[in-house]
């Protein structure tokens, strides 16, 4: 016959299992559609790896000195001058992101609130500068609001910040969260922002991430990127709270 002792700790041993099954669960549903996934960890060869694919980002004068600690294992730091990530469609077939219907970007990025139109993300043409998908800061730096940018000929969502602040020397989660015609913004993991438009057929060929890789290059942000993902689906909030609480690292958060 059990004691209450025995009984309780068989409890406790069959609820930490439910939890590490559920936490399993849950991380293997967030690998469903994950079509890019740079950790940031490390810079090897002129390149930083896509851990879960081919699309490796060539670093732009960027070496192993840029990484820093991050949220997860190590971030790289940017200068703000010189230093971003690529990748162009002649390397890689799964661009554009944009391209298509249902699509997730999420990062974690440090930086300082008063940079004025510096680039996280964005994808744009090298034949034409037109078209554009951009993820940056306040177009003035007059805040530390999240800029978003949208144009084919015209502008679409001409230079919207989000609602909340991301830029504040303090590391802050973001995700995109795009359904045809509606895209959604969450800070830290809570819906922030919603922006619905008439959303155009862009020709876009590359992808950059810490500036517009124009020619030359330009909007360089600085500051520092972690764990910067994309899924070919939407992410569910719950979703996009758990990948920002535990990442797909090993090893703990190790910076605030």
């Amino acid at each position: 016959m059990k004691t209450s002792f025995q009984r309780n700790l068989l409890l406790w041993g069959v609820a930490v299992a439910v939890c590490v099954m559920a936490a399993g669960r849950m991380e293997a549903s967030l690998r469903n559609d994950l079509l890019m996934y740079w950790s940031m960890d490390s810079v090897e060869d002129g390149l930083v790896r896509d851990t879960v694919g081919t699309n490796h980002l060539k670093a732009h004068n960027i070496t192993i000195t840029n990484l820093v600690p991050g949220k997860f294992g190590n971030a790289i730091s940017l200068d703000g001058g010189s230093q971003f990530l690529s990748l162009q469609k002649q390397s890689s077939r799964d661009l554009p992101i944009y391209a298509r219907q249902e699509f997730t970007i999420a990062m974690w990025v440090r930086g300082e609130p008063r940079q004025n139109n510096r680039m996280l993300f964005a994808e744009g043409s090298s034949h034409n500068k037109l078209p554009l998908f951009l993820l940056g800061t306040h177009r003035e730096g007059t805040s530390g609001q999240l800029n978003v940018f949208v144009r084919e000929t015209g502008e679409i969502l001409n230079n919207l910040p989000t609602e909340g602040i991301v830029f504040n020397n303090r590391w802050t989660h973001i995700a995109w969260v795009n359904l045809g015609n509606s895209a959604k913004v969450f800070v830290n993991g809570e819906q922030n922002t919603e922006y619905r438009y008439e959303r155009p057929n862009l020709a876009l060929d590359y992808l950059s991430i810490g500036a517009l890789y124009r020619d030359p290059p330009a909007y360089f942000f600085k500051g520092e990127i972690d764990e910067v993902m994309i899924w070919e689906r939407m992410l569910k909030p719950k979703e996009i709270k758990e990948v920002m609480r535990d990442g797909f690292a090993s090893g703990a958060s190790v910076a605030e």
